[in-house]
């Protein structure tokens, strides 16, 4: 009963479908079914015509987005049965592969896992396929992907070839129907793109490279270079060249930026070219570049000629060189009306009864923190109200300065304060090389050696992302690093000319300062290996890269103290920066070679530095996996605590601080015994490998072992007396847990890398950025203290000049740990978060944590204090026309050089007690090389400023997304120049003219529009 009720159900659903059919599609029904039952029959012409006719119905046949045609709707049940009729033997070969078109259509309708559509469309004839439709097309392109992969999966070398034929039918019908991303997704999938430039026209060639370049990130690297060099390919036949510029040094291949550059026949063009390259750091050499002579020029004297040339040449070089940039900048800042100095206490805010609101202190440290305050406030502007001398005039004729001569106002630093008071006069005359040297030049002779050296450092910093035509550096440092010369000055000429020099892979300079590596001082050697990654960042020297090696392996290498150490690391980083399978020859040497206490910190340096700005999840994961390891810091950690001591690596802390005094007298032994046998054997030169393998196992157990009880001060004094040798007893104790901390603090510092890598790997990229602030903030949650100490530095790494309020939340909440270290930390973030940007609620919150009763008041040595003011400079840097973000260009390029001032700083100062707030504060002057306008300034062809309307407002991602949408939201209307801040975009209000380059942003040359009618 019950199946002959579902028989009746069945038919009654049926009958009601036929009665809901219209008239139209009965008949195309019953036509159908006729072409049906001559199929079935054996005479050929029939056949033939049967199956033209279905296919007729099929091509003309109108679909919905939410119904299938209705002659396949129709066919859909007789799929089997005309699978049947295609294994028959009455029908030929002609007939045969029509019906394999049908079938193949028809079987787009149907769940199939056995891919019959591509099957039968292998079998079926050769033409008409575009005339089936695009839902046919997107399914055959998915299903070819699948044979591909499953040919491949079964032999890597499987012949493909009838697949790539329906590949080159089907990409061409995507271009022309704007399906852009979907002709490179498949082309990706089969590693073909070789095929699409031929296919891009005008109409397309737009979308087609925005889509590529985006999804160059996601990609392996081969796959993603491949995006690209095809995205490069694409623009240069489109006589694009600034596009074409973009992406070739996003590749960063030398050779294929030179060539676009050449192959640009517009001088107009090459000259916006020089200003987006000056942006990147790199410099081309004009000298026996061809320039074409335009024929409205009609010369025919040679020697004219080349006089024109001459010009040209010149024009050229002044823009790439960076030489007019100061004359932009100071046009922006007229605009603003911003032009007059600024002094610490401007920053400071001083209250109406003239008194600093924060801690009133004359102290070594809080003048040196001004002196930082001062030269990156008054950046660029090359006038100041502390150094510069009395009588500097301004454009109105009047005098800016403030009375105080420059000597006087040095003389209030200390030792190695005075070389960072002076090397901030660089700061303010940043990138004027002629205007500064006026002030500098003076301070070369003087007989202080560390105002000496000051000047010294000086003048790379003044000279950073500006290659002057006289070359001031180079003549005035190069008799600077000689033996003879004092320490400070030695190592301020070799971070001056690695400053100076920045990308630009001199020859000079890898003579002069290759030697220095092995110096007898290793601060030297350091020093000189951190100029030379600068100097040839990007791009692997094998003469440094193998002395670097050499000095690594070698056993004496685990006895340096680490911020010496860090400098050896980062410089031979540096010259794998964004190079990424280049790296991996060094990794295969540092794992086996290099000492087990040292080579995870060069590994994770190495690989961090070569992925920059790549977005490699896979590096990521494993950064993160050295991020969570076991360690036995926790553990020391107790023991340290239950002893008395004060954290790990004897940092203190706001609950004890109040420890006993025969404990921190202990502690403080122990602390100077290490660093007194770390300096002792940094002032002698690294032993050969030969001579210090006997040697290098006592000396690393030296560094190792804690202290002998009689070292001491207790236990030497220490009488017959019970009370005494109690007190000795729990001071020995002491000492061993606070070595055993800070033996376990050393064995992992290397994840200080490893963090630091997360950041430098993911940023650039949006979706990087989110994914790396949410793993940042599950190590904070659950990391140990070596972790959360570094954790504020990655962000401010991810976050560089872009201050989003949940950030400056999360930091701000770090700055009150009871861990100072990390308090500092923090602090230095929320600077470089919010570095020229001049946030009010980040100046505000500083201004607060200097004054009294806060945090840093309870910090006996001010150090907190020291940070906090120098984050505030940095907040106003620039008097907040200047970014310290690494990217440009929309955010698409990453400028190595800018990054490696960030690197300088966040790698190098991860412990701030020893170096940004000790005796290395003058690695703060490296963010020179970071510091750039965040302006956008129109001007003509001759290069003078013209004041337009633009549009300015936040950036939208565009790829892949239907017609024509607008790539700026929420705009509003401003005269140029003005500033743009993080992820902000621009566009023409008016056509009345046009851009040379796409993207408004720097320095951009305009031409008038001919069409253009008021």
């Amino acid at each position: 009963m019950s199946v002959k009720k579902n028989e009746k159900v069945s038919n009654n659903k049926n009958a009601k479908k036929d009665e809901d059919l219209s008239e139209e599609d009965l008949e195309l029904q019953k036509r159908l079914t006729e072409y049906l039952e001559k199929l079935r029959e054996g005479d050929v012409a029939a056949q033939k015509a049967s199956l033209d006719g279905i296919l007729y119905e099929i091509r003309s046949a109108t679909a919905s987005m939410t119904s299938v045609p209705k002659p396949l709707k129709f066919l859909r049940p007789e799929f089997e049965s005309l699978k049947e009729i295609y294994d028959s033997p009455s029908l030929d070969a002609s007939n045969r592969a029509r019906l394999a078109d049908i079938i193949s259509v028809l079987a787009t309708t149907r769940e199939d896992p056995d891919l019959v559509a591509l099957k039968f469309r292998l079998l079926g004839s050769t033409e008409g396929m575009i005339a089936l439709g695009h839902d046919y097309i997107h399914q055959l392109s998915g299903e070819v992907v699948s044979e591909t992969q499953r040919r491949r999966l079964a032999e890597p070398d499987a012949n493909i070839d009838d697949l790539l034929q329906l590949v080159r039918e089907i990409v061409p019908y995507f271009m022309s129907h704007t399906a852009e991303p979907e002709a490179v997704d498949l082309l990706l999938e089969l590693d073909y793109l070789e095929i699409l430039p031929p296919h891009v026209d005008k109409n397309s060639w737009d979308r087609t490279c925005l889509y590529l370049t985006s999804c160059s990130s996601y990609l392996p690297p081969s796959d993603g270079d491949a995006a690209l060099r095809t995205a490069h390919r694409i623009y240069q036949n489109a006589k694009r060249s600034n596009d074409a510029m973009r992406v070739a040094l996003r590749i960063g291949d030398r050779t294929l930026i030179e060539k676009t550059f050449t192959d640009c026949t517009d001088m107009i063009e090459k000259k916006q070219l020089c200003y987006l390259l000056a942006r990147h750091s790199v410099s081309l050499d004009f000298q026996d570049m061809p320039f074409p002579i335009s024929p409205a020029a009609d010369l025919e004297d040679e020697s004219a000629i080349e006089a024109l040339a001459e010009e040209q040449r010149s024009a050229l070089a002044a823009a790439n060189s960076n030489t007019l940039l100061t004359k932009h900048f100071h046009n922006l800042a007229r605009d603003l009306d911003v032009m007059d100095p600024k002094s610490p206490d401007d920053v400071y805010k001083l209250n109406s009864s003239g008194e600093f609101r924060g801690r009133d202190s004359e102290s070594s440290r809080m003048v040196l923190a001004s002196s930082f305050v001062n030269g990156f406030v008054n950046l660029g502007f090359g006038r100041d109200k502390l150094i510069l001398p009395e009588g500097l005039k301004g454009d109105d004729g009047g005098s800016v300065g403030s009375g105080m001569e420059g000597n006087r106002w040095f003389n209030k630093h200390r030792d190695m304060g005075k070389m960072s008071a002076v090397a901030c006069l660089g700061l303010i005359c940043l990138w004027d090389v002629e205007g500064g040297m006026a002030h500098i030049d003076k301070y070369l002779y003087n007989l202080d050696k560390d105002i000496v050296a000051g000047a010294l450092l000086a003048l790379g910093v003044l000279n950073s992302n500006v290659r002057h035509e006289n070359d001031p550096a180079y003549a005035l440092l190069v008799d600077r690093v000689a033996v003879s010369q004092p320490l400070e000055s030695r190592i301020a000429a070799c971070l001056g000319l690695g400053l100076s020099y920045a990308g630009s892979a001199r020859q000079e300079i890898l003579d002069l300062l290759h030697p220095l590596l092995r110096d007898p001082t290793w601060s030297v050697g350091a020093a000189a290996a951190l100029a030379l990654g600068m100097v040839f960042v990007g791009e692997p020297n094998e003469l440094i890269v193998s002395s670097i090696l050499g000095i690594l392996v070698e056993p004496s290498a685990a006895d340096m103290v680490k911020p010496v150490l860090k400098q050896y690391c980062l410089g031979l980083g540096l010259l794998f920066l964004g190079k990424r399978e280049a790296v991996e020859p060094v990794l295969e040497v540092v794992r086996p070679c290099v000492s087990d206490s040292i080579s995870k910190f060069v590994e994770l340096v190495l690989e961090s530095c070569a992925n920059a700005g790549t977005g490699d999840v896979l590096v990521i994961q494993r950064l993160l996996s050295v991020c969570g390891e076991g360690s036995e810091t926790a553990k020391a950690e107790k023991g340290s605590a239950a002893g008395g001591g004060g954290g790990v690596g004897g940092s203190e802390t706001l609950s004890g601080g109040a420890s006993s005094s025969s404990s921190s007298s202990s502690s403080s032994s122990s602390s100077s015994s290490s660093l007194a046998s770390s300096a002792s054997s940094a002032s002698s030169p690294p032993p050969p490998p030969s001579s210090s393998s006997a040697s290098a196992p006592a000396a690393t157990t030296n560094v190792n072992k804690p202290p002998p009880a009689s070292s001491s001060p207790s236990s030497a004094s220490a009488p017959s007396v019970s009370s005494s040798a109690s007190s000795s007893s729990s001071s020995s104790s002491s000492a061993d847990a606070a070595a055993a901390a800070a033996a376990a603090a050393a064995a992992t510092f290397h994840r200080t890398a490893a963090i630091l890598g997360i950041s430098l790997v993911a940023g650039g990229e949006t979706l990087g950025i989110q994914m790396a602030s949410r793993l940042l903030e599950h190590l904070l949650r659950y990391g140990d203290v070596t972790v959360r100490r570094t954790v504020p530095l990655a962000y401010a790494l991810l976050y560089t000049s872009n201050p989003e309020i949940s950030i400056i939340d999360l930091l701000t909440r770090l700055t009150h740990e009871p861990d100072f270290t990390v308090a500092r930390a923090a602090v230095l973030a929320l600077g470089i978060v919010g570095a020229g940007t001049n946030n009010a609620r980040l100046a505000n919150f500083l201004r607060g944590l200097c004054a009294p009763g806060s945090d840093s008041a309870r910090d006996g040595s001010d150090r907190l204090t020291f940070v906090a003011r120098v984050a505030l400079g940095l907040i106003h840097i620039g008097k907040g026309l200047v970014t310290l973000s690494p990217f440009h260009t929309d955010n698409q390029l990453m400028s190595r050089v800018a990054m490696t001032g960030l690197l300088v700083i966040l790698l190098c100062s991860d412990e701030i007690l020893t170096t940004a707030a000790g005796s290395q504060h003058y690695l703060l002057t490296s963010l020179a090389l970071a510091a750039r306008p965040r302006m956008l300034l129109t001007v003509d062809e001759q290069g003078e400023p013209i004041p337009v309307t633009v549009r300015v407002g936040q950036g939208v991602d565009v790829a892949a997304q239907a017609g024509r949408p607008r790539a700026v939201t929420g705009t509003q209307t401003h005269s140029t120049p003005v500033l743009l801040a993080h992820g902000e975009r621009a566009e023409l209000a008016t056509p009345q003219y046009t851009s040379v380059s796409p993207i408004l942003e720097g320095v951009v040359i305009l031409t008038k529009n001919p069409d253009y009618v008021e």
